[in-house]
């Protein structure tokens, strides 16, 4: 008997007009309504149950972790939700901070725009939406203007602050950042024991030590030296035998000249190494690590490698044939240190310069980064930070400590947020924090367009609105009421834990200049998308 079977067709619900959008509202402030309450110096902490049930609970005050740990039944809502997610995903990749306030920034300029929209069905909507970009393009040059220059007191401030006011915490990355410089790279990293603390690296770092102890020259540190302008050879190429390479080893021995090898050696070529090695120290001064990371990575770094050491890339991929690898092809360094588990590189200072460009290059592909999935995003440019910081020369390690796990990852989020909030403050300067460098681009905004009949008057009207609204959430965390206390004017604002009304640059209560601009932007992009839907398709 003969069967047909039909494809099964996937059943939809459709939302039309105001429907769709307060399905989408809906979302949006049960999203808000959970991370908003972290914002500010008094801001809550929000309890997360892992997937599953399998990994305990997660204690936090990190916006971008709240939000990505959020999902909910009603499908429409979802679609907010996820659209809120990616801008504090975005914000988060751009800036490293300011998830929290992209996300209030968000829900205020959806619900205003909403209600203001309600009350004239008559206006066109797209053309309120492009007043909005266009006012925020204005506010965002207002905030540049406004912008300061980071000094060494500042510093401490931003990592204070962005650390959910931990002095300690705040001390300890600024002074990591002043001692690795402009151009070197913060990391964070979890620590064996109970303690934080920062480790400083100078030079370039690779997680690769000696792969046989007959590589050690200083019996007391358990390193192998690598002194006198050393060779090294970048390869991918696993290397059979010693006969491979001869043209390359005959003008190294007979200049009495060390070589490193970054790649794999087959077990021939490793055994005729310990061999030579044994006989008193040999005639080959050849040492061997294997190279760092793996697959794509791998290929990425090694590259660098080269760069750094102004030699090239011996890759299979590029179709190079070994045996034809000359003195001119490998790398130098003023020293190298092998040891147990890593290995550290000294570069010849003349490669400063060609360094410091390829570090440019790297920026420059971490800022332009844009992937539809957040997490993929996050890793592609955790990855490429990794790459500098191997680089930079100077690599500060902060490595956190805590007593218990959920201690662990709550510290180890406000850690991640302070180095990447320091780091964005060093680039793009601070602004008074607290929610006041808003209110004084709402200022500007209401004096230009919402006195007099303007055109732009409704869009700057929502506009203004919005960007009171982290203000007044931040007050709202400290139990405190915006109406019943002095306007913040100029650089003049409330400090929340003292309820004190000061200067926020003397306070120290400061935000960095490009955490606040992605904010703002992101939350201008979600707002503006939602605001000119008018149908929701999603499963059934």
């Amino acid at each position: 008997m003969k069967m047909n079977f039909l494809p099964t067709k996937e059943v939809k619900e459709i939302y039309y007009d105001s429907d769709a959008r307060s399905k989408l509202i809906s979302g949006i402030s049960k999203l808000a309504k959970a991370v908003k309450s972290t914002l500010g110096a008094r801001g809550r902490t929000v309890l997360i149950e892992s997937k599953e049930h399998r990994g305990g609970v997660t204690v936090t005050k990190d916006g971008v972790t709240v939000a990505s740990s959020i999902n909910v039944a009603d499908a429409t809502e979802d679609l907010a939700i996820n659209l809120m997610k990616e801008a504090a995903g975005n914000t988060a990749a751009e800036a490293g901070d300011g998830t929290t306030t992209s996300i209030v920034l968000s829900e205020a300029l959806v619900t205003t725009a909403t209600d203001a929209l309600a009350d004239s069905p008559d206006l066109d909507v797209v053309a309120v939406t492009k007043d909005i970009q266009m006012l925020c393009d204005e506010t965002i040059n207002f905030l540049r203007k406004m912008s300061r220059k980071m000094t060494n007191k500042t510093i401490e401030s931003v990592a204070t602050i962005s650390a959910n006011n931990d002095k300690d915490l705040g001390a300890l990355i600024a002074d990591t950042y002043k001692e690795v410089g402009k151009n070197g790279v913060v990391t964070v990293d979890n620590s064996e024991g109970p303690h934080t603390y920062a480790d400083i690296v100078n030079g370039i770092q690779i997680d690769r030590g000696w792969t046989s102890p007959l590589f050690v020259t200083d019996t007391k540190t358990q390193e192998g030296i690598m002194e006198n302008t050393p060779y090294v050879l970048v390869t991918d190429h696993e290397i059979p035998s010693v006969d491979s390479i001869e043209g390359l080893l005959r003008p190294i021995i007979a200049g009495k000249k060390e070589l490193l090898i970054i790649g794999n050696l087959d077990t021939r070529f490793q055994a005729t190494l310990h061999s030579n090695i044994a006989r008193q120290g040999g005639s080959i001064k050849v040492k061997h690590i294997i190279p760092p990371q793996f697959g794509w990575k791998q290929h990425d770094l090694m590259r660098d490698l080269a760069v750094a050491l102004g030699g090239r890339y011996i890759s299979s991929q590029h179709g190079d044939d070994l045996s034809l690898v000359t003195l001119d092809d490998l790398g130098t360094a003023d020293r190298i240190v092998i040891g147990q588990g890593k290995t550290l590189i000294f570069p010849n200072k003349d490669r400063e310069n060609d360094i410091t460009e390829h570090i440019k290059a790297l920026w420059d592909e971490h800022d332009g980064l844009k992937l539809k999935d957040m997490n993929l995003q996050k890793d592609e440019q955790a990855f490429i930070k990794e790459r500098i910081a191997t680089l930079a020369g100077n690599i500060g390690i902060i490595k956190v400590g805590a007593q218990t796990e959920m201690e662990l990852k709550e510290k180890r989020d406000r850690v991640d947020d302070a180095v990447c909030a320091t780091r964005a403050a060093m680039e793009e300067g601070i602004l008074p924090g607290g929610g006041v460098a808003l209110c004084a681009a709402a200022d500007y905004l209401f004096q230009k367009y919402c006195e007099g009949d303007k055109k732009e008057g409704l869009a700057a009207a929502i506009v203004y609105h919005s960007l009171l609204e982290p203000y007044k959430q931040i007050l709202k965390n400290a139990g405190m009421e915006a109406g019943n206390l002095e306007e913040p004017k100029g650089n003049m604002g409330w400090d929340v834990k003292v309820i004190k009304y000061v200067d926020m640059y003397k306070a120290g209560i400061i935000d960095p200049t490009k955490v606040t601009i992605c904010a703002l932007k992101n939350a201008v992009s979600v707002a503006t998308t939602i605001l000119t839907t008018n149908a929701i398709i999603t499963n059934k």
